[in-house]
């Protein structure tokens, strides 16, 4: 078998599997698989999960509309869920501190990702919405930069901020969060497997923020000091 076909063959039955199981994962989940598999992959069964994905997007226009009329005002329901939050990872319980801790960041977090899905699947992209989340990126964004242990504990969040609000227009200071990161980042042992959890999440999640969260191919000179970190805290020692 070629390997072409080999692994057009496995990634059917990898998306197979998940589709199969998809009703067992929360909304959020379901959607970013369905995006993510569709630019990847397409068969009826696919077709058709993304279709209610962007049925069950457009019943939240309101809520977020909301958000942006008072972002407040969602404060409360977030603070609920992170109630209900459980803790299963190393990195969970640090970073549901930071999460309570920087609550308006944490409810942002959310709102902005429904942005980045009406845009990309509903293909909406209403300059009023543009507006408003600029005026309320550049706060948020020194919230973040102003506590570097909100980037130690909660990177996936912050950097999902970071490269978001980038990618949609509406604020770019990925510069200045990258050399927080690498700051922050600097020192990393083996021995501390927080730090390291935390670190390789938190890497990880700036390559696929910098594919534009899976539409492009990254940049691969923007990127090179990513290698030269994986290669640096890879090498035997």
């Amino acid at each position: 078998m070629a390997q072409k076909e080999w692994r057009e063959k496995i990634t059917s039955k990898i998306i197979a599997t998940y589709l199969s199981h998809l009703q067992e994962f929360p909304p959020y989940r379901q959607r970013h698989f369905v995006y993510r598999a569709s630019l990847i992959y397409q068969s009826p069964q696919l077709r058709q999960a993304l279709q209610q994905q962007k049925e069950y997007l457009r019943s939240l226009i309101p809520a977020f509309e909301e958000y942006l009329d008072d972002p407040e005002s969602k404060i409360p329901y977030i603070k609920q869920r992170l109630k209900e939050y459980r803790c299963r990872k190393i990195n969970d319980r640090p970073k549901l501190e930071q999460w309570k801790k920087l609550i308006e960041v944490r409810t942002h977090h959310p709102y902005l990702w429904l942005y980045f899905y009406f845009r990309r699947l509903l293909k909406l992209n209403k300059k009023k919405w543009t507006l408003r989340l600029k005026s309320l990126a550049q706060p948020i964004h020194q919230k973040i930069l102003n506590h570097p242990n909100f980037v130690r504990y909660a990177p996936v969040t912050a950097t999902n901020i970071f490269f978001l609000h980038a990618y949609l227009g509406i604020l770019d200071q990925r510069a200045e969060y990258i050399r927080l990161f690498r700051k922050i980042f600097q020192k990393v042992s083996s021995s501390d497997a927080l730090t390291l959890t935390n670190y390789i999440y938190g890497l990880t999640h700036i390559v696929i923020g910098d594919s534009c969260f899976y539409a492009y191919w990254p940049d691969r000179e923007n990127l090179a000091w990513t290698i030269e970190q994986f290669d640096r805290d890879q090498t035997p020692r």
